[in-house]
């Protein structure tokens, strides 16, 4: 039987990543591998982990950058795969990526498959950050034999650094449940979901920003941008659907909360499940990420038939057709993404309708069928 060994630095079935992960281990135990995940200290498995994969804890696995805890892991993970003796690895994310590759070419597993998520070294960071991020990434290459990519732009970033080369690397897409590709919006909002986005007040323009509530999300901006339509007369409200999952980051939400709670035009849901249900009773999805690989808000804003106004961040013109199905803002700043809404709004109906038009090829290009029906096609490629 053969062996798949998963690695990544969080999982968390409420974060993006980890719902793609949990699906490619779920079509490996239905294939009929043996199945495992190496997983770091933050593990949460309250919503519910895939059965028939053994997991296994590794707490000196962290986000966070820490040379000696990150020494400690390399060893534990060399140590776990060793005994393990996977006949694939597959990491996921930057901390996974850089140290469950070095590790499993250590230990001797005979494939290496890393996911990139997202970049790595995006350009908000200071120029040494992102040498230093290219250089690991460009040994980590190294020992990989395939490189997927969540979305092409992503791809090319890395190919463009000299990461990677165009034989090894493949862009699979991060499929969505089949719950989410049937779900049918429709003009007809419901007012009472509508009414509990908009904390129990009606408003004319309802806005909504959905992610986790961290610094890389910027949700500070999407109330800026909302404090200046309201500047302008606008009726507009927001609602911030998410929470941060990690526990060193949950500090930045609970002090955004405690700032804006007392708004009045803005309103915390927390985590959801409805969002697809959430984004069809809104009239613009804002996203104002500092980098995304290919942003998930995006696939399922266009499933919900709903437009998206956000900054050009790493894969949002794959989705997002400017002017026409949604709004790019090339200037990271509030006042610009208020223009794009209301740029948005002006031709609502239209945009709307080319949404709808647009919908099927969208669920089409990320079904999670297809996603993992194309992870296993790789799997059995290396390993035949």
């Amino acid at each position: 039987m053969r062996h798949i060994c998963h690695i990544s630095t969080t999982f968390n079935q409420r974060s993006g990543s980890a719902r793609r992960t949990s699906a490619i281990l779920a079509a490996c135990v239905r294939r009929g591998f043996r199945v495992s995940l190496i997983v770091g200290e933050d593990h949460d498995s309250s919503h519910g982990d895939p059965p028939g994969v053994a997991f296994e804890s590794v707490p000196s696995l962290a986000k966070t950058i820490r040379p000696w805890r990150d020494a400690a892991a390399l060893t534990a993970i060399t140590r776990l795969l060793r005994e393990l003796r996977p006949d694939l690895v597959h990491t996921h994310l930057a901390k996974a990526g850089i140290v469950g590759r070095w590790a499993a070419r250590r230990a001797g597993v005979p494939k290496i498959v890393h996911t990139v998520h997202g970049p790595t070294f995006p350009g908000h960071l200071s120029a040494p950050a992102r040498w230093l991020f290219r250089a690991l990434e460009r040994v980590a290459a190294g020992h990989s034999h395939a490189l997927v990519f969540v979305g092409e732009d992503l791809r090319r970033r890395y190919l463009d650094a000299d990461i990677g080369s165009a034989t090894d690397t493949r862009v699979i897409r991060t499929g969505r449940p089949a719950h989410q590709l049937d779900f049918e919006p429709t003009d007809a909002r419901d007012p009472d979901l509508r009414l509990e986005l908009c904390d129990g007040e009606r408003c004319e323009l309802l806005l909504v920003q959905i992610g986790r509530l961290v610094p890389s999300k910027r949700p500070a901006h999407g109330i800026a941008a909302l404090d200046d339509l309201r500047r302008r007369g606008v009726d507009a409200r927001l609602a911030l659907v998410g929470e941060a999952l990690v526990d060193s980051e949950k500090g930045y939400g609970s002090r955004l909360r405690r700032r804006f709670e007392s708004h009045g035009f803005v309103h915390f849901t927390g985590f959801r499940d409805d969002v697809l249900e959430i984004m069809s009773c809104a009239d613009v999805v804002l996203l104002t990420s500092t980098h995304e690989g290919l942003p998930n808000v995006a696939v399922e804003a266009a499933l919900a038939c709903t437009p998206v106004a956000g900054y050009d961040v790493l894969g949002l013109g794959e989705v997002v057709e400017h002017g026409r199905t949604g709004w790019i803002v090339h200037t990271e700043e509030p006042p610009a993404l208020a223009d794009a809404v209301l740029e948005l709004r002006q031709e609502m109906d239209a945009v709307r309708a080319r949404l709808r038009a647009r919908r099927l090829a969208v669920a089409s290009a990320h079904d999670q069928r297809r996603m993992t029906s194309e992870t296993l096609a790789l799997y059995d490629e290396l390993l035949s």
